[in-house]
């Protein structure tokens, strides 16, 4: 060990008179009185923001009170950040997203009444924070995040008359007329005969799962809608059902198998583009010169501002979406991110050289004739059981 490098500690020797001394208290290293000063400072610094907040941290378990951390205070501080920054880009849509949580509270605290129940056993503030973040409508949902009490239909009929009437339409403007609906195989998995040549793994931590995996496992696996990942993060914090949407379609691009039509169920705004919206993003693609098989289609999926993706919006929606995404105004952006789910799947179906098959057309007489393809019309795909 001559090569070793010196270490410099403290010996202490007990003399005669402590020697049959059963405890002996150290001093404190100084470190560790540093570790421990800071790591004060911090938890005082979280319970400050939370107050400032408006979060009333008595109702804090005593746990997160005194660490700083865990699932009520990442809620509470999630949602006093994007509230924050919504009120500084997008004030309308700030002042829509309170209007929701006060309405699920107004639930919470009816529902309490009725059930002789404390609010905070009917919802914890926290949930409701989460679920109005994520604009969660479904039961399914609702309960996968705890929210099993007697009523909880009624909470879910608050967040969609919410989405009815401040969320966006989630129609495009080719929804006139006669719509041709796309045909997926029902209640089967659908995976591709081999992942895609250009796919790319997000830049992640060593050893940590991609999150698109997660979701996926999570979907396919464990069984749990689209809705309740987004509200379930191991972060703690949750994310959008449109992220986690995503999540699960890219996982086509890596090979992974997809339950496509359990996948539209879950919100309207994940229905697949109906023929007509097939066709204008065909048309987009063709004038911009843009094709989503090859390399240049990760560009237009994950560049918000790549020239190509911008070039392919102003095609399909018109110049003013071919602007940097800071300077389209609240109303623009709302109208892309629903073209964007709808791109979603045109990329990905194409990527894995789906078969893609609509409706029929309206019949002379106006009635709607629906033909469901046998399975083998998939012969592009692989169909799982």
């Amino acid at each position: 060990l001559n090569n070793a490098r010196p270490s410099q500690y403290e010996i202490y020797m007990l003399d005669a008179a402590a020697s049959d001394t059963r405890h002996v208290m150290l001093p404190v290293p100084t470190q560790v009185r540093k570790m421990e000063v800071e790591e004060k400072k911090r938890v005082d610094k979280v319970l400050s923001q939370l107050k400032k907040a408006g979060v009333d941290t008595a109702t804090l378990p005593l746990r997160e009170l005194q660490e700083g951390e865990g699932d009520h205070t990442q809620a509470h501080l999630h949602w006093a950040q994007k509230v924050a920054v919504m009120r500084e880009r997008r004030p309308e849509s700030a002042l829509q997203l309170e209007e929701l949580l006060r309405r699920i509270e107004q639930w919470r605290d009816d529902t309490a009444v009725k059930l002789g129940m404390a609010p905070v056993q009917v919802l914890p503030v926290h949930v409701g924070k989460q679920i109005a973040y994520t604009k969660s409508s479904t039961l399914e949902a609702l309960r996968e995040v705890g929210v099993r009490i007697t009523g909880v239909e009624q909470l879910a009929l608050v967040v969609q008359q919410w989405k009815e009437e401040f969320a966006t339409a989630h129609e495009t403007d080719d929804t006139a007329g006669p719509q041709q609906k796309m045909v997926l195989p029902e209640g089967v998995s659908v995976a591709p005969q081999s992942p895609w040549q250009f796919v790319k793994q997000p830049n992640q931590p060593p050893k940590k799962m991609p999150n698109w995996e997660v979701s996926w496992m999570k979907f396919e696996q464990a069984g749990m809608s689209v809705e309740g990942i987004a509200m379930n993060q191991d972060s703690g914090k949750p994310i959008q059902p449109a992220t986690v949407f995503t999540h699960i379609l890219g996982a086509l691009d890596f090979g992974k198998a997809v339950t496509l039509s359990k996948l539209v169920g879950q919100d309207v705004s994940f229905h697949p583009p109906t023929k007509q919206e097939w066709d204008r993003l065909e048309t987009a693609c063709a004038e911009a010169n843009a094709d989503i098989t090859s390399e240049q289609g990760n560009d237009m999926l994950k560049g918000f501002n790549s020239p190509l993706r911008k070039d392919f919006f102003s095609k399909l929606l018109g110049p003013a979406y071919g602007q940097d995404y800071n300077l389209k105004s609240a109303a623009e952006l709302e109208v892309e991110k629903t073209w964007n789910l709808k791109f979603l799947w045109f990329a990905h179906l194409k990527r894995m050289a789906f078969a893609v098959t609509f409706e029929a057309a309206e019949s002379d007489d106006d009635q709607p004739i629906s033909k469901r393809p046998r399975v083998e019309d998939w012969d592009q795909a692989i169909i799982l059981d």
